[in-house]
């Protein structure tokens, strides 16, 4: 395997640069444990380059910290549609050929897609 760069790489840069305000403190303030070291130091620069200071944060934490959806362990879990933190959670069925409701599974939901 290739070794994990030490910097951020551009196309790591680019991608946290089209993401918005709201994903990039979701992605700090709450995937923070899933990151590796690289993505947190990314995360944190492109917050300072937009200015969104630990106020806001925490801000942002005490808004969503009761809404969001969390697996035993304690990890919030995942839009099934989008990726984005999900707020509730639901049933939906896997499905043979995309057609044939197979096995019922839970999935979350962001207040976009049903949360």
């Amino acid at each position: 395997m290739f070794p994990a760069p030490d910097q951020p790489t551009e196309k790591l840069s680019a991608w946290l640069g089209g993401l918005t305000d709201e994903e990039l403190l979701d992605r700090l303030v709450f995937c923070r444990d899933e990151l590796t070291p690289v993505g947190l130091q990314a995360t944190r620069c492109e917050l300072e380059k937009r200015r969104l200071d630990p106020a806001r944060q925490d801000q942002h934490r005490q808004a969503w910290e009761s809404r969001l959806w969390r697996d035993a362990r304690g990890h919030t879990r995942t839009c099934h549609r989008c990726h984005r933190l999900a707020t509730s959670r639901g049933w939906s069925f896997r499905k043979i050929f995309r057609l044939i409701p197979l096995i019922p599974i839970r999935v979350g939901s962001c207040p976009e897609h049903g949360g």
